[in-house]
């Protein structure tokens, strides 16, 4: 081999090699993979020239270095250039040949594979998707759970706060008409608001309303019961005309039994008051 290279005339070879390059390069001028595959592999067969004249040679001096170059690079030309010609009709017979049955086998084979792998990751995928399915639901049904809590919660400190607020309005309802010099209706309104509202938590509303009504209750007995009610006719009266006002009142039904509940127990804490004043 490397004595065949060397009785070649790297000079002689040199106008061939231009014309096939030209010619070549006319061919493959619409043809871009047929040229990119040739200059692929002439490319790897230049320095496999190149590579084995070396060897053969070694060491390498100057001029030895200069006409291997160009021995390898003219025999490349040559090459490139037949490549360039008959690289299309190759391709072209490929593609009609052996590249359909090829492209239809290595279909069959994507889908045996994509089938194959599909059987072995289904089992892991449905474990996965039941998982996150699991996860999930308990995820919703810890939030669900969380907001009934809260919701509750809620209610149940409202609710406390509603009838803390109630029971003020009832104590005050049925103490008014003798309280509100002292105690006036304003008064029981700002406290009402400042310190009652939905805005702080029921135990300071519970605490607060239990103030309100000791002032309330506080009031209530500094006043002396009045002079003339000295007769248990009096103090019938006396009950009588509080009873008429608490059911003209514009109140709930609910709220008007309550306050002549308490009417009622006082009365007759009045008539027990009044009667062991009467005993010899």
């Amino acid at each position: 081999m490397q004595q065949f290279l060397d009785r070649l005339e790297w000079t002689t070879l040199a106008l061939p090699a231009v014309l096939l390059l030209f010619i070549g390069n006319k061919v493959v001028e619409e043809h871009p993979r047929p040229r990119t595959a040739a200059n692929r592999i002439i490319g790897l067969v230049f320095l496999c020239l190149l590579a084995f004249q070396m060897h053969s040679h070694w060491p390498v001096h100057g001029d030895m270095l200069t006409e291997i170059l160009l021995r390898s690079l003219v025999l490349s030309g040559l090459m490139l250039g037949c490549a360039w010609i008959v690289a299309p009709g190759l391709f072209s017979l490929c593609e009609y040949t052996i590249a359909a049955p090829i492209r239809k086998v290595a279909g069959w084979g994507a889908a045996l594979v994509g089938s194959v792998f599909w059987v072995l990751v289904s089992p892991v995928r449905f474990v996965t998707e039941q998982n996150a399915r699991r996860k999930q639901a308990t995820e919703q049904e810890h939030l669900r759970r969380e907001g009934e809590s809260y919701a509750k919660h809620q209610a149940t400190a409202q609710k406390r706060r509603e009838d803390a607020r109630a029971a003020c309005e009832l104590l005050y309802s049925l103490c008014a008409p003798e309280i509100k010099d002292r105690f006036p209706k304003t008064a029981f309104d700002d406290f009402f608001q400042k310190y009652l509202g939905d805005g702080h938590p029921p135990d300071f509303v519970e605490e607060r309303a239990e103030q309100l009504k000791s002032i309330i209750e506080q009031h209530r007995t500094k006043i002396e019961p009045p002079e003339e009610q000295k007769t248990l006719e009096e103090l019938a009266q006396w009950y009588q005309n509080v009873r008429e006002q608490i059911l003209h009142q514009k109140i709930e039904d609910k709220y008007k039994n309550a306050q002549i509940a308490q009417l009622n127990v006082r009365y007759q804490r009045l008539v027990q008051e009044l009667l062991e004043e009467m005993k010899p």
